[in-house]
Formats: C-alpha cells, sequence, structure tokens
C-alpha cells in the first residue's frame, strides 16, 4: 500500500510540475484571427535583415582602445539613417531572438518540446507575409521560418520562401569561426550572378514585397570559444562589416540603384565576457539595431526599440500585413514617409492587436458561465470601434500630433487587454494550487469508505461544473486533485486521528526543520548562503554528537570548510585553466588511492577488485592529459581528433558500468563509482570544478563515517556488503521519524544544493561554455552538447545519493520515512516559491523566480530516481571469472 500512495504522490507532483507552465506559461500564440493589410503606397519594394549572431551592442557602439569603430562601415550607414539599441528578452538564445524579430512575439516554453528546428512551432511571420523571401544562414534558425506543419503532422517547405542553409559539420568551433558568415556571403554572390542570367529569377526579385535574410552565426562561435574580449572578436566584426560592404553594392547594382531597398542590420542576443548568453544580464539583452535606406528616416539621436517592434516596422516598410500573432509595437520614428501612411499604420497595428484581443476574449468567454466572464474592463469594442472611426477620419485628413499619442495610447491598452485575457485563469490556477499545498504529506495516509465516498461525490459535482463551463481538459485533473487530498486531510481530522495535544512535541523540530528550510531557500538567492550552510552543518556534531572522537569531528568540520570555500569563486565557464584540470585529476588519484588504502584492512583479496581499482586510476590519470591536449589543439584550431573523441566516449559511456565489476563491499562500491564518474567528469571540465567534485566526494565519504558512527555501526558499515542491502530492500520497516531522520533528509537536500550551487548557478547552466564538449564534439550539436552538460550536473547528485544510499542502509532507514521528510520540505520550499513568482519587473527577475520553482518541484522528483539510479549502482555486481580460484587451484 505504502508503495502505491507513493507512486500516488511522485504522479500529483508531475501535475503540478505541469500546471506552473499554465499559470505562467501560457502560450501567447491565438489562432484564428483576420490579417489586416497595410494601406497606402510602401515606401520599400524589398528589405534586406541581416542577424548578426551574438554581436554585442556595445561592442558595435563603442570604439576600441585605437579610437576608432569596430565596423566602420556599419556605423556610417547608421549616420545616414537609424540606430538604436533592440531589447531581446529572456531567454536569450537564437531561436527566441529570431522569433521575437521575425514573428513578432515572444516565443512560449512550451516550443521548446516541439523541436529545435525539424518541428517549428506553427506561427505567422514576415516571411510568411511576404511575396518571396531569399533565406541564407545555419540549418538552426532559417529552416524554422520556412516549413509549415500540416495537420498530419508533415513538415513542408513554404512555397515563397526559398531556404538555403550549409551542414551542420559546417558548425565546427575549432574552424575558423568566420568562415560559415563567408559561406553565406559567397552563396548570396552565386546567387546574384545567377540572378542576371535567369530571366524568372529576375522577374521575381523585382516584385514587391520580397525580403532577402541572412544569418552570420561567425560572432556567436568567435564569442562561445574565444570570448568578446578577444581580438579574434574584434578582428571577425572588421571582417564581417567589410563584406557587408560588398553585400550591400552587390544588392545595390542587382536593383539597378533604383533606391526602394530597406537595410536592417541587427543581432538576436548579446553575450557575456565569458561568451554565453541564456539568461538576462544587459551584456546578453542588448543588441545593435541600424536600419537606412528607402522609407528609413535619419535621425542623429539613438531610437531605443524592443526585439518584437521589429516585425511591424519591416510589415510597414513593405506594405504588408503584420503577422497575426505579432505583439510588436511600429516604432514610428523609424519612418520616413508621409504623415497619413504612419498612422494608416499606426492604425493597421491596432487593429491586428485587438484582433487577437478579440478572438482571445471569444475563447475565455466560451470556457465560462455568462455571469462569471469579466472582460477586459479599460474599453469595451464599441468605444474601440468609434475611437477608430474617428481616427480613421483624422488620418485621412493629416491629422496632427495629438493623434499619435491616442494611437500609442490604445496600442497600450490593446496589449494590456491581451495580456488580461492571456493571464485569465491564473488566479483560479493559484488558488487551485493553494489548495493542494501540504500534498506530499497526504499522499502518504490512507482513507476509509465513508470519505472516499465523500471524495467521489464531491469529485462529480466539481466535474459537472467544468462540463457546464467547456473547461480545457487540463483543468479537470487540476481540480479534482485538491478534492481528493482535502478528503484524505478531513478524514485525519474528523476520525480522531490527530489531536491538538499531540503537537506539543513536535513544536520543536517543526520549528527546526521550517528553519532550515529557510536555509535552503536562500541559498537560490545567495550563492554564499550556501557555504555559510555548509560551515553550520559542519558544526552539528559539536551540539549533538559529542561523543563522536575529536579527530572525527574536526575531518568533518575541515571537508565542510573545504567545500564551503567553492561557492565564494566566481562560477565555472568564466575563465578556462584546462592545466587546473589536470591537477585536479592527479590530486584524484592520490585521494582515491588513499580512501581504498583506509579500507583495505576490511577487503577480503579479490583479484577483480584490485584490477578494476588499478584501471580506473589509469583512466583518471588519462582523462586528465586528454583535457590539456583538447585544450592546445582547439586554441591552435585543429580538431582534436578522432582518437581523443572516441576514447572520450567509450570512457564516458563505460564509466556507469566499471563499478559493477568491482568489490561487493559497500563502502569499497561507493568509493570505485566515485573513481569512475570523476574521469568522466574532468573530461567536462574546463577550469576548477573538477577540484569541487573531488572535494564533493571526500566530504560524502565522511558523511557516511559521521552517520554510521554516530547510530553505533560502524562494525556494521566495514562488512555489510551490496547483497547485504539487496536482502533488506527498504531497509527498515516503516517508523515515525526522528530528529536523526530529519537531520539527514535536510542533509541530503542540502547537499543536492551545493552539489549545483558549488560551481554555478542558474545562469550559468542556461549558458554554459561549450568548451565543455571539445573532447566529445567540436562541431555544433544543441542536443548532443545538451546530454552532455545534463551529464556534468547530474554526476555530483549521483556522488551525493549513492552515499545517502549507503547511510539509509548501514542506519537501517526506512526508504518510506526519508520520502516523506524529503517530500515535506521540497513542497514547502515550492510553495514558498510559488508566491515569490514575479509577473512583472525586468525579464531577468520573472525568469529567475519561475526557474526557482521549477527546479524544486524537479528536486522532489528528482530525489525518487535519483534513490532508484542510486540504489542500481550500489547493489548490482558482476563477476566475470574467479580468478582467486583459479590461482589458488594453479598453486596446488
Amino acid at each position: 500500500m505504502m508503495l502505491w500512495l507513493t507512486a500516488l504522490a511522485v504522479v500529483v507532483h508531475l501535475v503540478f510540475l505541469k500546471a506552473i507552465f499554465d499559470v505562467y506559461f501560457v502560450s501567447p500564440l491565438v489562432h484564428g484571427m483576420t490579417p489586416q493589410p497595410m494601406q497606402g503606397e510602401p515606401p520599400a519594394k524589398r528589405l534586406v535583415l541581416v542577424s548578426c549572431d551574438g554581436l554585442r551592442a556595445d561592442k558595435f557602439f563603442e570604439k576600441n582602445a585605437e579610437g576608432n569603430y569596430r565596423m566602420p562601415y556599419l556605423k556610417k550607414m547608421a549616420e545616414l539613417g537609424t540606430q538604436g539599441v533592440s531589447s531581446t528578452r529572456v531567454p536569450t538564445e537564437s531561436r527566441p531572438g529570431h522569433v521575437a524579430m521575425i514573428g513578432g512575439f515572444y516565443e512560449d516554453v512550451s516550443a521548446v518540446t516541439k523541436g529545435w528546428k525539424d518541428n517549428p512551432v506553427d506561427f505567422d511571420s514576415v516571411f510568411n507575409q511576404s511575396r518571396y523571401t531569399w533565406a541564407w544562414g545555419s540549418p538552426d534558425i532559417v529552416p524554422i521560418f520556412s516549413r509549415v506543419k500540416t495537420s498530419s503532422g508533415e513538415l513542408h517547405r513554404i512555397p515563397h520562401i526559398f531556404p538555403h542553409t550549409y551542414t551542420s559539420e559546417f558548425e565546427d568551433f575549432v574552424a575558423s569561426p568566420i568562415e560559415t558568415d563567408f559561406w553565406v556571403f559567397d552563396r548570396f554572390t552565386e546567387f546574384s550572378d545567377a540572378a542576371k542570367k535567369d530571366p524568372a529569377l529576375q522577374e521575381k526579385l523585382n516584385s514587391d514585397r520580397v525580403v532577402l535574410f541572412f544569418h552570420l552565426l561567425g560572432m556567436d562561435t568567435t564569442g562561445h570559444t574565444h570570448k568578446p574580449q578577444s581580438k579574434l572578436y574584434d578582428e571577425n566584426m572588421r571582417l564581417i562589416d567589410e563584406r557587408m560592404r560588398t553585400l550591400v553594392e552587390q544588392i545595390e547594382a542587382l536593383f539597378a540603384h533604383d533606391n526602394r531597398t530597406a537595410f536592417l542590420f541587427t543581432s538576436d542576443h548579446g553575450m557575456t565576457d565569458w561568451g554565453s548568453h541564456g539568461s538576462g544580464q544587459v551584456e546578453e539583452i542588448a543588441t545593435p539595431f541600424v536600419a537606412w535606406g528607402a522609407g528609413i528616416a535619419r535621425n542623429r539621436q539613438m531610437v531605443d526599440i524592443e526585439q518584437a517592434d521589429l516585425t511591424p516596422l519591416m510589415s510597414a516598410l513593405l506594405g504588408q500585413a503584420i503577422p497575426v500573432h505579432s505583439v510588436g509595437v511600429l516604432p514610428l520614428a523609424y519612418l520616413a514617409t508621409s504623415a497619413a501612411y504612419k498612422k494608416s499604420s499606426a492604425l493597421t497595428n491596432i487593429k491586428q492587436i485587438f484582433e487577437k484581443v478579440h478572438v482571445k476574449k471569444n475563447q475565455k468567454r466560451s470556457e465560462s458561465f455568462a455571469w462569471s466572464f469579466k472582460p477586459f474592463g479599460k474599453m469595451d469594442e464599441d468605444e474601440l470601434k468609434a475611437r477608430l472611426m474617428a481616427l480613421e477620419d483624422a488620418t485621412s485628413a493629416s491629422a496632427d500630433q495629438s493623434a499619435e499619442e491616442i494611437l500609442a495610447s490604445l496600442i497600450h491598452t490593446g496589449l494590456e487587454a491581451l495580456t488580461y485575457y492571456q493571464e485569465y485563469d491564473r488566479n483560479y490556477l493559484r488558488s487551485i494550487f493553494e489548495g493542494s499545498s501540504g500534498r506530499g504529506a497526504s499522499a502518504h495516509w490512507s482513507v476509509k469508505r465513508p470519505f472516499l465516498l465523500g471524495g467521489i461525490a464531491a469529485s462529480f459535482g466539481v466535474m459537472t461544473i467544468l462540463v457546464a463551463q467547456n473547461s480545457p481538459g487540463i483543468h479537470y485533473l487540476y481540480t479534482l486533485l485538491p478534492v481528493l487530498l482535502w478528503t484524505i486531510v478531513l478524514y485525519k481530522i474528523f476520525a480522531g486521528r490527530f489531536r491538538l495535544r499531540d503537537a506539543g512535541p513536535m513544536l520543536l523540530p517543526a520549528a527546526t526543520l521550517a528553519l532550515g528550510t529557510e536555509i535552503l531557500v536562500l541559498t537560490f538567492f545567495y550563492r554564499p548562503a550556501v557555504s555559510v550552510g555548509m560551515l553550520m552543518s559542519g558544526l552539528w556534531t559539536y551540539f549533538t554528537a559529542r561523543h563522536l572522537s575529536t579527530r572525527l569531528r574536526l575531518a568533518w568540520l575541515g571537508t565542510s570548510v573545504l567545500v564551503a570555500l567553492f561557492p565564494l569563486l566566481p562560477v565555472v565557464g568564466s575563465s578556462r585553466n584546462p592545466h587546473l584540470v589536470m591537477i585536479a585529476g592527479i590530486l584524484s588519484v592520490v585521494a582515491m588511492g588513499y580512501l581504498h588504502n583506509m579500507d583495505r584492512q576490511f577487503l577480503q583479496w579479490d583479484l577483480q577488485a584490485y584490477g578494476v581499482t588499478t584501471l580506473q586510476i589509469l583512466v583518471v590519470i588519462l582523462c586528465s592529459f586528454l583535457v590539456v591536449i583538447t585544450s592546445n589543439r582547439v586554441d591552435a584550431h585543429v580538431s582534436p581528433g578522432t582518437y581523443v573523441h572516441v576514447t572520450s566516449w567509450v570512457i564516458w559511456g563505460t564509466g556507469f558500468f566499471i563499478p559493477f565489476f568491482g568489490s561487493t563491499l559497500l563502502l569499497w562500491r561507493y568509493i570505485s563509482i566515485a573513481s569512475s564518474l570523476i574521469a568522466s567528469y574532468l573530461l567536462m571540465s574546463v577550469s576548477h570544478e573538477a577540484f569541487f567534485l573531488l572535494a564533493l566526494i571526500v566530504h560524502c565519504y565522511m558523511w557516511i563515517v559521521v552517520e554510521t558512527q554516530h547510530a553505533a555501526r560502524r562494525p556494521v558499515l566495514r562488512n555489510m556488503t551490496i547483497f547485504d542491502v539487496a536482502s533488506q530492500s527498504t531497509f527498515a520497516e516503516p517508523r515515525q521519524p526522528n530528529l536523526d531522520d530529519a537531520r539527514r533528509a535536510f542533509l541530503y537536500l542540502f547537499f543536492i544544493l551545493m552539489s549545483f550551487y558549488g560551481t554555478g548557478n542558474i545562469a550559468s547552466i542556461n549558458s554554459f561554455d561549450p568548451a565543455a564538449t571539445f573532447c566529445f564534439v567540436t562541431v555544433f550539436r544543441p542536443f548532443v552538447m545538451g546530454l552532455i552538460l545534463m551529464c556534468k550536473v547530474a554526476i555530483p547528485f549521483l556522488i551525493v545519493g549513492c552515499a545517502f544510499h549507503v547511510i539509509q542502509a548501514v542506519c537501517q532507514v526506512p526508504v518510506q520515512t526519508m520520502s516523506l521528510i524529503v517530500m515535506l520540505i521540497t513542497d514547502f520550499m515550492a510553495l514558498h516559491f510559488f508566491f515569490l513568482v514575479k509577473t512583472e519587473g525586468s525579464w531577468l527577475d520573472i525568469g529567475t523566480t519561475i526557474s526557482h520553482y521549477l527546479m524544486v518541484m524537479i528536486l522532489t522528483l528528482f530525489t525518487c530516481s535519483l534513490n532508484l539510479i542510486s540504489s542500481l549502482l550500489m547493489s548490482k555486481h558482476v563477476r566475470l571469472l574467479d580468478l582467486n580460484t583459479l590461482i589458488l587451484k594453479s598453486k596446488k
């Protein structure tokens, strides 16, 4: 029964992990809108959009040490048109950035589940609305806008969009990063030459509403590999600037200098000083934007815009309908057209936004009772129509400046209304979440039949209401779960199993646990708080475990201080130092040898176990040198070689299985697993993080020793084998938790958080250094690199999980009891973070608060998975050959 209830708790947490996306990550895509066409003669027949991936705004606008601009030609063009900073949003990645500038909306998180390039999200774009679009660039960006998914799920190329991409193998971090951009420029040169000889192609090019799109990946690759402060970054900016001059001249010549071409040059995102992006630092959010040519106003002052505003700007320049999913606001300051065309374009922008509002309003109305539906209060549709008609009359008469102010106000109101309906169900879903607090604890209680029947009756009533309101299917699940959980809670109260006087002895443990939970919450906001918590954990033996030897308590405190130093260091990725990795590998060999030697007296002579240990030591040494060899070859723009990649993948793939062939003693198995994991971790290290893993391994070893001696189980620890553990699958019969159990669960969670924050933070994970993958792959492979990153993040967790497994087994701690305490702590943390989620303010603050909640919810589920994986690693054994018996027979 306990197993089924625990499984139910996991299911409940999965549901509420999904809930955060429905509460805060509602998709901005609304379907069923009618495109709103532009009125009047557009200023441009064609538009050239150049996206220089990863180019920082400060690098473009500021001068170098010699007092010169890094892109002098483009700066000259900027003086002939308008320039400014285009602000993107979190996550500052290539796909969301391009979706914002070409589709006009900030892509929802659910798009991640629909693929990187082969399964694009179904949305409208400037390319869709154009007559013809030609695109050159990366295979990870261009296909997003050139394919459409049919109702059957198949992908088809959009007929009027012509994509040209290089192969993924061309995106090599080792080769010259600028080569991908030269490929783009060279392909257009070939295209231009071919167009002069092809009348059919000339006819298409001379049409109106033509878009030429160029995606330049070189600066992004340069920044990742060599960092934005490098000389190569500046040099590649100069090379792109020169090729841009040539490109503009070729385009002007191709169209006989008809002055009907608008040029836009920008970037999808910026980059930090250490060559990463993904979070919300100023260097990542700020991108340069330069516009000149047909229809572009000449402004002496910089005019800053939001990235999504590029979509209505491009639509107005070409005179085509604004993409129906756009939330961009037309920047009138960029347009050099008649006042009538400006205001007509702004009116189209308003109609397009309010069309979305109308569709979204009807959708929410259909899902609610007529008496319960609350429309947006600031403006009804009749008032909007009246104001639009008045403005259209004023526009035809060339209205004055006050009309522009009214237009801006209407757009702002439309975006407010869209946000209102976007978040219409938020309060309802939040109340559902509040009603399900404490779900981890209630999932471990049983209920008698009368209360169960009452819960079923309540569920039937709730379902009747939901059906009458035509509510979405997922709302049934969200609403029924609190009914089930509160049925359990009410049973506990009315069945007399909970008495108020029973709460007295629980107050001190509960207060202590609450204080510890707040410390865990604090670590999410301040990395140094992790160090403070680690120091506090190192002192507990001086208060509640004074019977331990002074030497052991000092050793525990010493390893705590050692691990506490790492959160005070810069996050990994801010610099690379392969020699630190090599030194860490050598120290790992010394440390592993010392720990093995400490337990040798308890190990029966086993040739296979000693052979595995020797092999692991040799592998760690090999990995240490592979990292240095790879770094030196990459810095020399030479591939590390097939032998390095193959060797690294073999070590990485076999590292999880080698311990199965080692000793069967429980403590020796922990050391064997740590030796294999640190070898793989070295291959993925770029700096001091390898030292952190070594310190964590030693500290977890001390944790095992301290806990077992505190429980007077030292002899059991030295003699227990993995077979003994396997015969005690639950370690002990379920019982009421005590303070020792609470401490172990708290330290378990704290060490997991230390494993994450010891070398990084959310931003460093979201924007990791690709150098960590160079031992395995140097060609850009998003999913392979992501897999390697996840493995790197998971290895410290596995170390903590295996140590916790040993403690539970030796100290006979019930798995169900520990699962209950861990789930309670993480549930209270999740509830804390849920109410800290921000929907206003900077996008960095919003993204960080939501990430905190997701991490805690995932942590709840992850601990369950970690227990299973750790149990697997610590319980399996493979005997190749009984070598000991063969040797004894040979001696006889």
